[in-house]
């Protein structure tokens, strides 16, 4: 099975300002235009931009001929996988920079997420809540259900090999991938890609 390639990129960055909007279809123009901000504009052209490079790069690279795809976009980042052969889901958050509440937790996390949260040092509980929720949206995304299931567990998603990093300070980024799908190959994209 082909690993995944991730790529994200900083939507406000030169090069990527460049490449805003000359690349996507009539639809995609439609929903970009919907945004009532320009910032959430930019980052949903520069995610669907990156999912064209990332699966320009996977075609040429990947002996497998199926391909999966992912892609999440926050205002101040982007992020696209292209796995082969397999389910893949990534998502990219800011960490989060909200008072984490009790019945915030309790709608989003198991017993046993809740209790390792309350053992992290305060300061570090955004970084880990964020932590914990990409990777729950990166296996909801993987698993193709939306939220018509209840959110997965982080601990107990079975068949699934979950990365977490951070590749811009502030922001998040969460992989999950079927166990055996080898390494995935996560990298910031240029505008010289792919």
């Amino acid at each position: 099975m082909t690993p995944a390639d991730v790529y994200w990129a900083v939507p406000e960055t030169p090069g990527w300002t460049r490449l805003l909007g000359g690349a996507l279809d009539p639809v995609e123009l439609e929903r970009a235009g919907a945004f009532a901000f320009a910032a959430d504009r930019d980052a949903f052209v520069a995610a669907h931009v990156l999912v064209r490079l990332a699966l320009a790069a996977h075609a040429r690279s990947a002996a497998a001929t199926g391909f999966a795809s992912s892609l999440s976009h926050a205002r101040s980042i982007v992020a696209c996988a292209v796995g082969g052969a397999g389910s893949v889901g990534v998502d990219v958050e800011p960490v989060a920079s909200f008072a984490l509440e009790a019945t915030l937790l309790e709608q989003v996390c198991s017993p046993a997420e809740r209790a390792a949260l309350e053992r992290c040092d305060p300061s570090e509980r955004p970084l880990a809540f964020t932590r914990l929720w990409t990777l729950k949206e990166a296996i909801v995304k993987a698993r193709g259900t939306g939220l018509r299931e209840p959110l997965p567990e982080v601990a107990s998603a079975a068949g699934w090999v979950l990365t977490s990093m951070v590749p811009l300070g502030g922001h998040v980024l969460a992989l999950a991938r079927p166990a055996g799908s080898g390494t995935p190959v996560i990298r910031q994209a240029t505008t010289a890609d792919p």
